[in-house]
């Protein structure tokens, strides 16, 4: 669910081969991008909406969905439709990231911008809060509440390496929905000043050659009954 350019689903491929992957997602560009990536493994990517997933009740043995919740408007009722389309004994995972003050690699560019003048949460339309399943009294309560038992949420730790504050500018430009969204809707100005700030912000995780950012993830999971 929310399959993006295919990465995570060719990982599943990889490791659960011959097992039948099938993607979802509400951009055209990320569906075309997950096909041609997959063309000719076990995979299929469709346009869809998390709350209204367009497969049948049972249909998968796993669902999977990373770095999804953060982002839909309902996610209770995302988290029934995938209860409807999990089998009888099947799972649910997904993951979200934790708060900023928990992981740099999103904390740094959020000092940055603080310190660019730059308010992201006055840039966007009112939205779901990315954080709220950082909680994991949270994330279990989403996962019960739609049926799933036997849930549980562990905290991985991660770090993302970049060669300097540039690479991780256009990557966070390029790879994220609201910091991204901020940043194009600032003036040219302003985002200069983003990045004059990040460099000074990224300093103090400079290893070797390369900057390095922790980051932490909630990976929470729970099982449909038989």
């Amino acid at each position: 669910m929310g399959c993006g350019t295919g990465a995570l689903s060719s990982a599943i491929i990889g490791a659960a081969a011959p097992a039948e992957v099938r993607g979802v997602d509400p951009a055209e560009g990320l569906v075309e991008s997950a096909n041609a990536l997959l063309r000719g493994a076990h995979f299929a990517a469709t346009l869809g909406d998390a709350e209204e997933l367009p497969f049948d009740d049972g249909a998968f043995d796993l669902v999977v969905a990373g770095f999804v919740f953060n982002h839909v408007p309902r996610p209770d009722a995302a988290a029934a439709e995938c209860f409807r389309v999990t089998a009888r004994g099947g799972r649910l995972a997904l993951s979200v990231w934790d708060e900023p003050r928990n992981a740099p690699f999103f904390g740094v560019i959020a000092e940055a911008m603080a310190l660019a003048g730059i308010d992201a949460a006055e840039a966007l339309p009112p939205g779901p809060d990315p954080y709220r399943f950082a909680d994991e009294d949270e994330l279990r309560g989403l996962l019960g509440r739609a049926g799933f038992g036997e849930a549980t949420v562990s905290t991985v730790e991660i770090s993302v390496r970049v060669v300097d504050a540039s690479e991780l500018f256009a990557g966070i430009v390029g790879g994220t929905v609201r910091t991204a969204t901020a940043l194009e809707h600032a003036s040219e100005g302003q985002r200069a000043r983003v990045a004059t700030a990040l460099a000074e912000v990224v300093a103090a995780y400079r290893s070797g050659d390369g900057i390095e950012l922790p980051a932490r993830v909630k990976v929470a999971a729970g099982r449909r009954a038989g």
